[in-house]
């Protein structure tokens, strides 16, 4: 996988995300405060992330932007992947899944929190009115007080603890809300252009590539690390070698797989949880039900119940 941040522009120029956390932490220590990385949001802008972000400044409503912003949020090159779903209250939830081993060790820690710090900046700039509105949850925030305080009012939201998932929740009020630099002409254009960039840059993704194998069995207990290695025409070593490069382990992408695939077949309709849990390898309609409560705070049938259209 291209352990990249994409800084696209033209010329397809990319900072590798492992570089980019030493600088970030290097700035945090330097400064002794772990605050900085919400004023360097500031600077986001529609060429930040080249086609990417044009394509959210072009998006005809809010609902379209976040999306956009999650279907395509491979395109950032990070390790840190953006799901949509729609909550029982009708709010729309972006959760952060990460590939890497969870620990709260300040390099980790900072580069997720400055990943976050953009998605907030930017879905301010595009929509002024959530100001205050946007709720970020996550499991820990290991400052004090006072700089709990200060990260609120900087990012204008709203954060909570103890949350199982690192999630932003947007308010249904906003979600038909027009994009004021949204542009019809130029939109479809830009589509385009990303979905052949996503499609370039996942045909070199190693989790992808494990996810492809992993849609070969019926049952994803069947797929041991072995028969994974052997459909990647590698060996177990290179495998766990490849994912120990991006801070993960094969047990680890298990896990995240199987979140990412009870979301994607939750929206499906005719899908039924029961044939859901056997897919992803559970025993029963009860663990499977308690393992993604477990993942993410909430049901799997209200998630399923509310899918009423596709989202990213």
């Amino acid at each position: 996988m291209r352990d990249t941040l994409a800084l696209a522009d033209d010329n397809h120029f990319y900072i590798e995300t492992k570089k980019m956390k030493h600088f970030i932490y290097e700035i945090y220590e330097s400064l002794g405060s772990g605050l900085f990385f919400t004023q360097v949001a500031d600077n986001i802008s529609p060429l930040t992330f080249g086609n990417y972000s044009l394509v959210l400044w072009t998006s005809p409503t809010v609902r379209e932007m976040l999306e956009n912003l999650c279907e395509y949020s491979i395109f950032l090159g990070s390790t840190t992947r953006m799901k949509l779903i729609e909550n029982s209250q009708g709010d729309l939830e972006i959760l952060f899944i990460t590939n890497e081993t969870l620990n709260i060790q300040p390099l980790t820690y900072l580069g997720q929190a400055y990943f976050v710090s953009l998605i907030i900046k930017l879905l301010l700039k595009l929509c002024p009115q959530m100001a205050n509105t946007i709720k970020l949850k996550v499991h820990d925030f290991p400052f004090d007080n006072k700089q709990v305080f200060n990260f609120e009012k900087q990012l204008n939201c709203v954060l909570s603890l103890n949350s199982p998932i690192m999630k932003i929740i947007i308010s249904q009020h906003f979600l038909n809300f027009p994009i004021a630099t949204s542009d019809p002409d130029i939109y479809p254009s830009l589509v385009l252009i990303l979905k052949n960039w996503v499609v370039k840059i996942q045909s070199e993704d190693i989790l992808l590539r494990i996810y492809d194998v992993f849609e070969q069995f019926p049952r994803l207990s069947d797929a041991s690390n072995q028969k994974v290695a052997d459909g990647l025409m590698m060996s177990v070593r290179t495998l766990n070698r490849r994912l120990s490069e991006i801070n993960t382990s094969y047990r680890n992408v298990v896990e995240k797989y199987k979140l990412e695939k009870a979301l994607f077949l939750l929206k499906q309709q005719r899908v039924n949880m029961t044939e859901i849990a056997f897919q992803l390898g559970f025993a029963d309609l009860s663990s499977f039900s308690r393992a993604f409560k477990r993942w993410t705070g909430l049901s799997p049938s209200n998630v399923h119940s509310k899918q009423r259209k596709p989202l990213a």
